[in-house]
């Protein structure tokens, strides 16, 4: 082989096996019963998140049965003036 072949493939070897050296270091951390302060600040702010989408899913949600109980009386008024005035015809 080339001496460049050779220096490619112990670059790709020492790259290739720093790699498992990290996973193994760092990828059991993410399993451990205490969990870093990022990911319980990320959780309380999904949390949270989600607590306020709640909120305004039910703060819409009464705004529309409030406007259809507005179009259904103003529909109801204006079919009580139809009938008037089909009766006074």
């Amino acid at each position: 082989m080339s001496r460049p072949w050779v220096l490619v493939c112990l670059l790709l070897l020492i790259v290739f096996t720093s790699q498992l050296e990290w996973k193994q270091q760092y990828g059991n951390d993410e399993t451990s019963p205490n969990p870093s302060k990022k990911q319980q600040y990320i959780s309380e702010r999904g949390e949270a998140v989600k607590e306020r989408l709640s909120s305004l899913k039910r703060k819409i949600y009464r705004n529309l049965m409030s406007l259809c109980g507005v179009f259904e009386s103003s529909y109801y008024n204006v079919e009580v003036k139809m009938r008037h005035a089909l009766l006074e015809d």
